[in-house]
């Protein structure tokens, strides 16, 4: 198996293979986790003016990098969370619009595979963060004709939705042409019936 952590010194993402013998001190396994991204994210955000690190087009192909070369399951926590969290917590609102760009400039048109990595990675951020942007997501996955992306918009609705808009939203979504996903709809309106 392959461990891999992002260089952030470079202007651009670039990914270090951990298995590589020619990076001197290769931290142990058990030491790839959050800590460890962390650790590089904030040794960067003291030099932040000189590697612009989440400049748009950069942050956006390093995004879709990812979601292209990767596969998850939902309930996986992808290591790509780490990374957009300290975005949003570098500044919230160019977070929110880069990562709604993404969805519908990049995602909307990929592979299946590719929005489900999508809506995996948005499932798997902090509460806080999600509730920012899941209603936009949502809205604009709902008029994909692949299923999944129908599957992960009222999953981000179950996770994330509370209260009388999420339900007003939930229940003016279309029917759909498969019988599961009408049955999902349902059950995301009767959850959220119960929240207010």
């Amino acid at each position: 198996m392959k461990y891999s952590i992002y260089d952030f010194h470079t202007p651009y993402f670039k990914k270090v293979n951990l298995n590589d013998s020619t990076i001197a001190d290769k931290p142990a396994i058990a030491d790839i986790n959050e800590s460890l991204y962390k650790a590089a994210i904030d040794s960067v955000y003291s030099n932040k003016n000189r590697y612009q690190l989440y400049a748009s087009e950069t942050f956006n192909d390093f995004i879709m990098e990812e979601l292209n070369t990767n596969e998850y399951a939902y309930g996986d926590i992808p290591d790509l969370k780490y990374t957009v969290e300290e975005y949003f917590k570098i500044d919230s609102d160019k977070a929110s619009m880069a990562i709604i760009n993404i969805a519908t400039q990049h995602v909307f048109t990929s592979p299946t595979v590719t929005i489900e990595n999508f809506f995996i990675l948005i499932s798997s951020l902090d509460k806080w963060i999600a509730q920012k942007i899941y209603m936009a997501i949502s809205l604009i996955f709902l008029s994909n004709d692949d299923s999944s992306a129908a599957e992960g918009s009222l999953f981000l609705l179950e996770k994330f939705g509370s209260g009388q808009k999420a339900l007003e939203t939930a229940m003016k979504i279309r029917n759909f042409e498969h019988s599961y996903l009408n049955k999902y709809k349902d059950d995301v309106i009767s959850y959220l019936r119960g929240t207010i």
